[in-house]
């Protein structure tokens, strides 16, 4: 394991944000931390990067506290946080990359190949010699993740990675995560409020409500403790007329669902559908639906 965090609490005045909050996270993994606003996931990240201290307990890095790793800690982690700036705005694009590229002492120069494919791939080029000042929201993000590959850290924390990104952009820097997760070994923890983005990315789940853990371990297995659900959906070749049987319709499929098999057989057969159908299957639980469960439930697994 990476990390390892033993009963931490963490107060701000009469505030109690964090209470005996306990977990481990796994090697060259993408760990993914959920929780409502306010849940305390930000005051955590910022504890494991050491930029607050915890008021009880212990947090470990590769089993050592961090609060005595001190620089060596910091040559080994890069974080993008949504609630700091994490560029220079006074500085253009390439200045910013220069820079940091200086305080990592990577060998690597501005002009490789690998960070102007990274300018290209985020759609920077054309804004790069420009001030930081000036750039939109998204463009922000862009560059503040850009610096963050770039470096050789071990661990990279991201939080809301996507947010002010296009569509585009938001998968392509899904892609690069998941190629620095599973190609560099890379240890990946992030926050996100986006349903896709969490499906797409996580191996383990770490869910805070009101301070505490109520969840932590496999993404498979978070879904799986769920209830089964007993309804199933049929997909079906071709755009059917979807009003008087419900169908959801998409890209040349239709999709249609209903609470037991027994009833989406019968819709089939009465509708001479049976031969439209690539494929019937149960329902599976969504991340809203395990949040949810786990929220109401209230108690770590």
């Amino acid at each position: 394991m990476v990390y390892e965090v033993r009963n931490i609490d963490k107060s701000y005045q009469n505030n109690q944000v964090l209470k005996k909050v306990s977990f481990h996270i796994p090697s060259n993994k993408i760990t993914v931390i959920l929780g409502k606003n306010g849940a305390g996931k930000t005051t955590l990240i910022k504890l494991m990067l050491g930029m607050i201290t915890v008021d009880k307990g212990e947090i470990l890095f590769k089993g050592n506290p961090i609060s005595k790793l001190r620089h060596t800690y910091y040559k080994q982690v890069s974080a993008v946080l949504e609630s700091v700036d994490n560029v220079y705005p006074f500085l253009t694009g390439k200045q910013n990359i220069e820079y940091f590229l200086g305080l990592s002492n990577l060998s690597i120069s501005y002009v490789s190949d690998s960070i102007q494919h990274l300018i290209n791939e985020f759609d920077l080029k054309d804004a790069i010699n420009q001030p930081v000042g000036g750039y939109s929201r998204g463009m922000l993000q862009k560059l503040s993740l850009l610096i963050s590959l770039i470096t050789n850290a071990d661990v990279l924390f991201l939080d809301e990675p996507t947010l002010g990104l296009d569509f585009q952009s938001s998968k392509q820097l899904c892609r690069k995560i998941k190629e620095l997760a599973k190609r560099e070994h890379k240890t990946i923890i992030l926050t996100s409020h986006q349903a896709d983005i969490i499906e797409l990315l996580a191996d383990y789940i770490i869910v805070l409500d009101e301070g505490s853990v109520i969840y932590s371990g496999d993404y498979q297995d978070f879904l799986s403790q769920v209830p089964n659900s007993d309804e199933y959906i049929a997909v079906l070749d071709g755009d059917l007329p979807g009003v008087e049987l419900d169908c959801h319709r998409d890209k040349g499929k239709s999709y249609i669902k209903r609470e037991s098999f027994e009833d989406l057989y019968s819709i089939l057969k009465e509708n001479s559908l049976i031969r439209n159908v690539i494929k019937i299957e149960k329902v599976k639980p969504t991340v809203e639906d395990a949040l949810i469960y786990f929220y109401n439930h209230g108690v770590e697994k």
